[in-house]
């Protein structure tokens, strides 16, 4: 059992980078501290906070007090899927790790990833408040991209963490238009590892290109 958990140990930290690095979707987990876990393995704890609003001024009684409440509401995941492999433990000593090490990242970047993005895209695209079937190409996307911000803005959602996600033929439409290119620029950034990589942006919004696989509105 020793050996096993040091195999976890060792591994984990390298397959929670190779996720952050190969998800399309992971820039928007939530951060860690906002999630608690339950004693079901299939239930997780997330906090909601809702406030009261403004109230009218009286000279006598001053301000009325506001309500603030903040729950933690449970969720229940909605798939539960795995896969078991056997790697005997000398093996992996006489490889160095190789055996196990390879094919826990490969599964992981074959599979594992893939499956997660396909999943996560397909119930954003089913959750959607707002859903234009247009193609998409050269001439309209300039279009197309100012009514989505159009319709964000109206709707008070916050510029910080807004992200767009695009197949390789919508950012091939981004890369022809003439309009598009005015409002793109690239940022050079780097990884939790220190690696440094560029940033590609519209409007000061990061561009994130998903495979058309991954990127389904059913799954």
């Amino acid at each position: 059992m020793a050996n096993v958990i040091e195999l976890v140990s060792k591994y984990i930290p390298m397959l929670d980078y190779q996720y952050q690095v190969g998800a399309k979707s992971a820039i928007l987990d939530a951060a860690p501290d906002l999630i608690q876990e339950t004693r079901s393995a299939r239930k997780i704890l997330i906090p909601k906070m809702e406030l009261t609003g403004l109230y009218n001024y009286d000279r006598f009684s001053g301000f009325k007090n506001g309500v603030q409440t903040l729950e933690w509401v449970e969720h229940e995941f909605t798939q539960d899927r795995g896969t078991t492999f056997t790697v005997d433990i000398m093996d992996d000593i006489e490889t160095l790790g190789v055996a196990y090490g390879r094919l826990a990242t490969e599964f992981e970047r074959l599979h594992l990833i893939p499956e997660l993005d396909a999943y996560r895209f397909s119930t954003y695209a089913t959750l959607a408040g707002h859903q234009d079937g247009t193609s998409i190409d050269k001439s309209n996307v300039y279009t197309i991209l100012s009514d989505a911000q159009k319709t964000l803005d109206e709707d008070e959602v916050p510029e910080e963490g807004r992200v767009i996600f695009v197949s390789n033929e919508v950012y091939n439409a981004m890369k022809l238009s003439t309009e598009v290119q005015k409002k793109w620029d690239v940022i050079d950034s780097l990884d939790p590892k220190g690696i440094s990589f560029k940033i590609e942006r519209y409007d000061g919004i990061p561009i994130i290109r998903v495979p058309q696989r991954r990127f389904k509105t059913a799954y």
